[in-house]
C-alpha cells in the first residue's frame, strides 16, 4: 500500500476498463468451475492474470454506486472518510442508503474527523465500522456514537435493503437478506427460518 493518505479520486478510464476486463474473466472462470471444465478454467485464469490491475488504485479510487440516485453526493462524502487501503465501496443496497447517510450525518455532528473503514451487508445486516478522528476521546460521545450505530442497524434489520420499505431476513440456498415481501418473491427469497 503506498504511504500517507492520498486524495481519494475517481477510478481513469484506462483503470475502469482493467477491472471491467478482469471482472469478466473472473465470471468465465465461475462458470467453468461451476460445469467443472478445466480447459475453459485454465484460458479465463491466464486472460485474468494478464490484465494490468494497479491495485493499490483499485482499493483507493472512490466509487459511487451507479444507483445512488439523490444519495450520490452525501455517499461519495462517506467514501471520502474511509482511508487509503480499506477499499472505497459502499456495499449495502439502495435501500439502506437513507439508513446510512442519515448515520453519516449524525457521527460527523459528534466526531467531525470520523473514519469510515466499511459500510456492508453481512448475514442480511447492516454493519457499519468506523473510529474517531484523531484526539477525539470523550467516553460519553464514543458511548452515544455506538448508540448510534446500533440503532441504524436495528433500523436496516426492517427495512428492505432493495427498495427501502419494511422488510424482514429473508434466505435463499443459506443466503441471507432483509427484503419486502414483493422484493423476496421477486428475488427468489423466503422468510429466514427462526433458529431461536
Amino acid at each position: 500500500m503506498s504511504e500517507g493518505p492520498s486524495t481519494p479520486r475517481y477510478p481513469t478510464a484506462d483503470e475502469e476498463a482493467s477491472w471491467t476486463a478482469a471482472a469478466a474473466a473472473l465470471d468465465e472462470f465461475l462458470a467453468a468451475f461451476r460445469q467443472r471444465d478445466g480447459d475453459a478454467m485454465g484460458t479465463a485464469q491466464t486472460r485474468m492474470l494478464a490484465v494490468p490491475i494497479d491495485w493499490d488504485a483499485c482499493l483507493n479510487a472512490i466509487r459511487v454506486p451507479g444507483d445512488a440516485g439523490e444519495w450520490s453526493a452525501d455517499l461519495e462524502a462517506m467514501l471520502r472518510r474511509i482511508p487509503d487501503g480499506w477499499g472505497r465501496w459502499i456495499r449495502v443496497g439502495p435501500g439502506w442508503y437513507p439508513i446510512v447517510v442519515a448515520l453519516d450525518r449524525k457521527l460527523a455532528a459528534l466526531f467531525p474527523d470520523y473514519r469510515l473503514l466499511q459500510v456492508k451487508e453481512k448475514f442480511g445486516g447492516l454493519r457499519y465500522y468506523w473510529e474517531r478522528g484523531e484526539g477525539q476521546s470523550d467516553d460519553a460521545s464514543a458511548a452515544a456514537g455506538k448508540q448510534l450505530v446500533e440503532l441504524a442497524e436495528a433500523l436496516a434489520a426492517r427495512t428492505c435493503e432493495m427498495c427501502g420499505r419494511p422488510g424482514a431476513l429473508t434466505e435463499r440456498q443459506r443466503w441471507f437478506i432483509t427484503l419486502c415481501a414483493p422484493c423476496a418473491e421477486n428475488l427468489g427469497y423466503s422468510p429466514a427460518a427462526d433458529d431461536s
